[in-house]
């Protein structure tokens, strides 16, 4: 089996102001008649599955702070596919950057003024853009 997974978004350390994750991955080979799925582990204690090889999968309710996203492929007996792991570090802000947050207090204070100012469309802009 030579399916190969990779994560195209997000990379190492991205920094998310929101409290969702769409997670935009690819394949080498999805042809593989063994191949069932791939398997995401949130901060080693959530697991999810996709099954839909759609190249993206969105990870909802996630809480400010740093994170860690692994991923995997799994066969049709559910088993871990060896030599397929991945691992992703990233990072999520509270969007609303509350000073009373000492993690958005920090962004907030490196943040520009007319990005504070007109925050709600600054982040409507970055999400069209990308």
């Amino acid at each position: 089996m030579n399916t190969k997974l990779l994560i195209k978004y997000p990379v190492q350390e991205t920094v998310l102001f929101s409290d969702s994750l769409t997670v935009h991955y690819s394949l080498s080979n999805s042809y593989d008649v063994n191949l069932y799925g791939i398997r995401f582990v949130l901060d080693g204690d959530q697991e999810f599955t996709d099954t839909s090889f759609s190249g993206t999968y969105t990870l909802t309710s996630l809480t400010e702070g740093k994170h860690v996203l692994s991923a995997y492929l799994i066969d049709k007996k559910l088993k871990k596919i060896q030599n397929t792991d991945l691992v992703i570090n990233f990072n999520i802000f509270d969007s609303r950057l509350d000073v009373e947050n000492k993690l958005t207090y920090v962004l907030k204070s490196t943040i520009p003024n007319f990005v504070k100012e007109d925050y709600e469309n600054f982040v409507i802009f970055i999400k069209a853009y990308y």
